[in-house]
């Protein structure tokens, strides 16, 4: 079985004597799960970013509204 060359891994077999095809790279990560977890944190993360994205920008136009509101409310307050 061919080790495949990653800058990540230190080799002691000097470098890579070829690049594999990015198919079967692919295939290598899809297995290794070494690293599984990074992988899973990754793709939470994102799921979260973009879950909160779309909810900020449905959200807009009631956030906006509110928070003019309370500056509309703040400057015409009648001083003592």
């Amino acid at each position: 079985m061919i080790t495949p060359c990653r800058p990540w891994f230190s080799t002691s077999q000097g470098p890579c004597p070829r690049k594999l095809p990015w198919t079967r790279e692919l295939a290598l990560f899809y297995a290794d799960e070494s690293g599984a977890h990074i992988v899973e944190w990754t793709v939470l993360t994102v799921i979260i970013i973009l879950s909160t994205y779309l909810v900020m920008a449905q959200l807009r136009d009631q956030v906006a509204k509110m928070f003019r509101s309370l500056i509309l409310r703040q400057f015409s307050a009648p001083e003592p």
